[in-house]
């Protein structure tokens, strides 16, 4: 690596030392080797809508991961707990096979027909006969009751 002494305004390095910690560059030399790639690739494209779409693209890319990253342990989470609650519950109530798989061709239908999810606070009141302000169960079947329906988780 080769050292290079210059001089810089002090308004532009107070510019550079203010961005340092946002660009995460442990130093100024790395800032300014990262600005001097930048620059000279915009200079070789000739085109400086092409290279600023790649630019705009990878930063796009970086986005989408760190957003990824922040979001696939919450899901996991989620998951965990669901499943936690799934098993509480399918132990909790005596359900066919017969009667979940029509529960779930069900509600397949009733969220396609929608375009939207079921909310549990919806399914409980129509479940229990309480009127409702949407039209999500417009598209089932029927309430699950004992007996006198297919499933019954009562």
């Amino acid at each position: 690596m080769a050292r290079l002494n210059i001089n810089i305004n002090s308004e532009l390095l107070e510019d550079m030392d203010y961005h340092l910690g946002k660009e995460k560059c442990k130093s100024r030399s790395e800032f300014i080797e990262k600005a001097l790639q930048f620059y000279i690739g915009y200079l070789e494209t000739g085109n400086s809508k092409e290279y600023l779409n790649k630019s705009v693209a990878a930063g796009v890319r970086q986005g989408i991961n760190d957003i990824e990253k922040q979001t696939m342990p919450n899901i996991f989470r989620l998951s965990v707990e669901l499943s936690m609650l799934m098993n509480v519950l399918a132990s909790a109530i005596d359900v066919t096979p017969e009667q979940l798989k029509r529960l779930r061709t069900d509600c397949v239908k009733a969220i396609y027909a929608t375009k939207r999810r079921c909310s549990f606070e919806n399914a409980v009141k129509y479940q229990n006969g309480y009127p409702l302000n949407d039209d999500f169960f417009e598209n089932f079947s029927g309430k699950i009751e004992l007996e006198e329906d297919e499933y019954d988780f009562k």
